[in-house]
């Protein structure tokens, strides 16, 4: 009997603490599920009246927010245990590791014949590989697309739309041609809310038309006020296509919408463009915080003013933020410490961001510093619509989410924050994890009772998507 030896480390000590002390007073995080939620309502009103002051802290500030998230710097804490940045030097490559993630699975394994670090080595995602798009997509999953058309059983319609007018390919000066998918529900609808999702991948892999973001968008369909329509964004992906591509790509949606050209495949009279939701997981989650900056502020990608019509006539009323990177200017703790973990690990994260950022180490480090488009911070959190965060103890952006958390309530922005201790990064997208399914019906309770107050009066007498009360989630 194999036995996972990740389960078996003693509890990763808080900065201040050595390892012995950490052994015994336990984890800094609790075993269990973190739920803490004020109420969003008031505070979103008041911002929405009378918008606040930015007030983004400089990177130095950050520091100072808690010691659980205290950011993690190379230069001062000499002799630090650090996470590589290449992966481990004695790959098996044939792959006899057994790792299990929380749904006690060998999935990688199963599934394509190896585990995460052999399959990331094998497609060149790693700093000096060469990056094999083909093999990135496969292993992931990226290549397996769910056809646009009806589907009965899962109550849905998915269509692909075209949009011409995106911001040109490198070398080009006329504007390229990008998709967004469209899932809604197969049933008339009326007044339905909107969801944007922004699918994750570190800027660099998934799909939104793959069969698993399909899921994900179905089940935002059905599952959000008894029917949404699902935008789905297929942004374009680094390395190709650096920053800023990805968030050009993303900032369209709202473009789009907020002209007539998308009437056909999102009727005006089926679809409330004031009820808007961005979402989003991992990378995909730094997308809709950003895209909501830049709503709230009335500019577009590049910085410049939006067109009138976006302000007039689109809202955000709320935010699905699950395991959002923030690219912070400096590492946290949880991104140099938690090196093993499935999924994503910290040599993962530092090529992500190699190939989204550039390999010019002082743009990428000002870029991080100072753009908002990167670190969302730089934009300041006030005004914002209230947010659902999804977070899990074994990520390695278990601390990012932890200071936007504290930077989101320090703004005046509800925040429901749903802790996970025994998960691990994307876990939302793995069906045999035990916390997934519930953990959606309570992301869907938040969106749902936002959405219901922010409604007209003919829809807010309605009782479906008021918030539920909901079990204790596993805690193993």
């Amino acid at each position: 009997v194999r036995v996972c030896v990740k389960q078996l480390q003693p509890p990763m000590p808080t900065p201040d603490e050595p390892a012995a002390a950490a052994s015994e007073s336990g984890p800094a995080h609790p075993a269990d599920v973190k739920i803490e939620s004020q109420d969003a309502s008031p505070a979103y009103a008041e911002a929405r009246q009378e918008p606040r002051a930015s007030s983004a802290l400089p990177s130095e500030q950050l520091l100072q927010l808690a010691p659980v998230v205290q950011l993690f710097d190379r230069s001062d804490r000499a002799g630090a245990k650090t996470a590589p940045t290449q992966p481990p030097s004695n790959l098996c490559m044939t792959c006899c590791l057994d790792w299990c993630c929380s749904c006690k699975h060998s999935c990688f394994k199963r599934a394509f014949g190896g585990c995460v670090d052999c399959l990331y080595v094998q497609a060149g995602l790693y700093d000096g590989g060469t990056f094999d798009r083909v093999k990135a997509d496969k292993y992931t999953g990226a290549n397996i697309l769910q056809p646009a058309g009806e589907y009965p059983k899962s109550g849905v319609v998915v269509s692909d739309v075209d949009y011409s007018q995106a911001m040109p390919a490198p070398g080009a000066t006329d504007p390229a041609t990008i998709q967004f998918r469209v899932v809604r529900p197969s049933k008339k609808l009326s007044h339905a809310p909107i969801v944007i999702l922004h699918h994750g991948g570190g800027f660099c892999m998934m799909s939104s038309r793959s069969k698993m973001y399909f899921q994900a968008c179905q089940k935002f369909a059905n599952g959000v006020a008894g029917g949404a329509i699902v935008i789905a964004p297929e942004y374009r992906r680094a390395p190709e296509y650096p920053f800023p591509y990805a968030v050009s790509d993303s900032y369209d949606v709202l473009r789009w919408l907020a002209s007539d050209a998308s009437h056909a495949a999102v009727p005006p009279g089926e679809a409330d463009r004031r009820r808007i939701i961005l979402a989003g997981d991992s990378a995909g989650g730094n997308l809709a915080l950003v895209c909501s900056q830049l709503l709230r502020d009335g500019l577009q990608a590049d910085l410049t003013p939006a067109p009138a019509e976006v302000g007039e006539k689109l809202a955000a009323v709320a935010l699905h933020l699950a395991y959002p990177t923030m690219l912070l200017p400096k590492d946290t703790i949880s991104s140099m410490t938690t090196v093993n973990e499935p999924f994503l690990r910290s040599w993962h994260m530092h090529w992500f961001r190699l190939q989204y950022l550039g390999n010019d180490s002082e743009r990428r480090e000002h870029l991080k510093a100072t753009d908002r488009r990167v670190c969302p911070v730089h934009a300041g959190f006030e005004g914002l619509p209230p947010v659902s965060l999804v977070s899990a103890g074994r990520d390695p952006l278990r601390d990012e989410v932890k200071i936007l958390e504290i930077l989101l309530k320090e703004a005046g922005v509800g925040v429901n924050h749903h802790y996970i201790a025994s998960e691990t990064h994307g876990f939302l997208s793995a069906p045999g994890s035990p916390n997934t399914n519930e953990t959606i019906k309570r992301v869907h309770a938040d969106l749902n009772g936002w959405l219901i107050s922010s409604a007209p009066e003919t829809i807010r007498s309605d009782p479906k998507g008021d918030a539920q009360e909901f079990a204790p989630l596993n805690k193993q």
